[in-house]
């Protein structure tokens, strides 16, 4: 298993931004770990394989700027997992959270 890291900037508003970067990472691997830390940035941790990396970062270059290092390996059945850090460009660093009012 080899990990590496990954950094994206995002210029789009961030939810919507957070479902289709889930969408293109739940076609390529599996979301393993989510983490938000404000509404500027967040974190996955994804896992892999070799077969899908080149895949996977594609797609993501085309929703934002991604500085994605390669792999290294090319034994395709290789497990990889990849540390994302995504920072949203547009945040404001105040992080809110909608509470739905339940009655009860």
């Amino acid at each position: 298993m080899k990990r590496i890291y990954w950094k994206g900037i995002v210029p789009r508003e961030r939810i919507s931004s957070i479902n289709s970067i889930a969408d293109i990472i739940s076609t390529h691997g599996s979301v393993l770990e989510f983490k938000r830390f404000s509404d500027l940035s967040l974190g996955f941790v994804v896992e892999t394989t070799y077969a899908f990396v080149k895949g996977l970062r594609e797609e993501l270059q085309n929703f934002m700027t991604i500085d994605a290092e390669e792999p290294g390996s090319e034994d395709g059945l290789e497990t990889i997992i990849i540390l994302l850090h995504i920072t949203f460009a547009t945040g404001t660093g105040k992080l809110e959270i909608e509470v739905p009012n339940v009655p009860g």
